[in-house]
């Protein structure tokens, strides 16, 4: 008898363990992932990929093999401040209240082997923040992207939103805007739905013990 008890918790244990580890993988969804090299390059583009819409004033779908490739290596990317003056925003389908990690690559513009520098503004929900690209006046324009990271939580659902910012003249564009590439959204699930994935898997281990138990008993 103490050995099958041992051994139906064990088996108990076993199918939460093993649960858990099945689990574990989907921790993290990719739910947007767009580095816009399958889009047409084009000024004041009306196609940035199946991911985004443009929603205000224009952008620019540059990059290698055209005249504006400002970023040699990385593809094709995304001006946020169009050809017409006109500060631009992209924005994604709506999400759901929840935990996410955003990452993109992002950097001034370069004009004239000049920086040209306006603020990257991103939202989704009521979560929004708005960067400025580093400009280091000893390196080359354009010689890097920068990566960024954060992870958020919004109460609202809402659009995955990026637009340019011109801090020195609000709401003027100047052609020249912030460099988007390589976005990547991805939903985290809340810590208690976690709490609720292991009080199932528990109830399931829980439930094993008593059926191996029972069984045992009616043997004897």
């Amino acid at each position: 008898m103490k050995f099958g008890h041992g051994r139906a918790l064990g088996c108990a244990a076993a199918i939460v363990i093993g649960a858990l580890v099945a689990v574990a993988p989907a921790q993290a969804a990719v739910v947007l992932s767009e580095n816009f090299n399958g889009v047409p390059q084009g000024l004041n583009a009306t196609n940035v990929g199946s991911n985004f819409s443009v929603t205000q004033g224009t952008v620019d779908v540059i990059g290698a093999g055209s005249s504006w490739d400002f970023y040699p290596g990385n593809g094709t990317y995304v001006d946020l401040d169009g050809s017409t003056l006109q500060l631009g925003t992209i924005s994604s389908a709506a999400f759901g209240p929840g935990t996410y990690t955003l990452s993109f690559d992002f950097g001034a513009y370069t004009y004239n082997h000049s920086y040209i520098t306006e603020n990257l503004n991103f939202a989704l929900g009521n979560f929004s923040q708005t960067l400025t690209p580093t400009v280091d006046s000893s390196v080359t324009p354009g010689a890097s992207l920068e990566h960024y990271s954060v992870s958020f939580t919004t109460t609202q659902a809402g659009e995955l939103t990026f637009s340019a910012i011109n801090p020195l003249n609000p709401g003027v564009g100047t052609n020249v805007g912030p460099i988007l590439d390589n976005v990547v959204l991805t939903a985290v699930p809340e810590a208690s739905t976690w709490a609720m994935m292991i009080v199932g898997f528990l109830g399931l281990g829980f439930l094993a013990h008593r059926r191996n138990s029972g069984t045992r008993l009616r043997l004897v």
